[in-house]
């Protein structure tokens, strides 16, 4: 009996050796080809997701002011594959909902577009309230620098670094220079001190809790893909 026990234990224990001698010659070609895992030789994501990640609603300056209307809550409907009606009148809707959604808005002056747009009077309460809350000054970014332009401080041989100059916001009129004083943060300082000498409050002042900052951008361009 214990012969027979140790004769096929020997055999059981010897069976992975044999699996890993090499196949005969003739079963070679077999092997070719496509592996047999398909997660074999797979160095590559197979999974691709789709969104944007620097998207501005109405209330930033530059997308109002080009004639954006949508507000924060129309875009994230638009982003979960809602309708919406664009600023043209138009219905858009997406072939399918964004996988990922920023909404980046710029800080300083967020919603003041928005409050020209409506008419809103910018008296003492609307200055103190933008004072209180708007913390933040945008300076310089990778599109061009907006702390001061060569025509308003012709001393500072600095001022023309990075500029962008040659058009509006909205790029539908060519850059002249009484647009200058309004888009710089150096000039704005100075109409601070005026609205402080008519209305009382300086809504741009600068103190120790508001930060100047630049900012930088890197863009891609996610793929469209229609999943199986």
């Amino acid at each position: 009996m214990k012969t027979v026990f140790a004769a096929a234990a020997a055999a059981f224990f010897a069976m992975p050796v044999m699996g890993q001698d090499p196949p005969p010659d003739g079963a070679v070609d077999v092997l070719k080809g496509q592996p047999y895992s398909p997660n074999a030789n797979r160095g590559f994501p197979t999974q691709v997701l789709f969104g944007d990640t620097h998207v501005h609603s109405a209330l930033s300056a530059d997308a109002g002011g080009g004639g954006t209307t949508l507000m924060p809550r129309d875009m994230y409907r638009f982003a979960r594959g809602e309708q919406v009606t664009s600023n043209t009148g138009q219905p858009v809707k997406l072939p399918r909902p964004f996988d990922f959604y920023m909404l980046t808005e710029h800080t300083d002056g967020m919603g003041v577009i928005t409050d020209i747009m409506r008419g809103a009077p910018f008296d003492r309460e609307y200055l103190e309230t933008r004072a209180r809350w708007e913390k933040l000054l945008e300076i310089g970014q990778t599109k061009g620098d907006s702390e001061t332009h060569p025509l308003l401080s012709p001393t500072d041989e600095f001022a023309d670094y990075e500029q962008w100059d040659w058009a509006n916001l909205d790029v539908s009129e060519a850059k002249t220079p009484e647009m200058l004083p309004f888009e710089y943060a150096r000039s704005i300082l100075k109409y601070g001190l005026q609205f402080q000498a008519n209305e009382g409050v300086n809504p741009f002042k600068l103190d120790p809790e508001v930060v100047m900052i630049t900012q930088e951008r890197a863009y891609t361009s996610p793929i469209w893909y229609t999943p199986n």
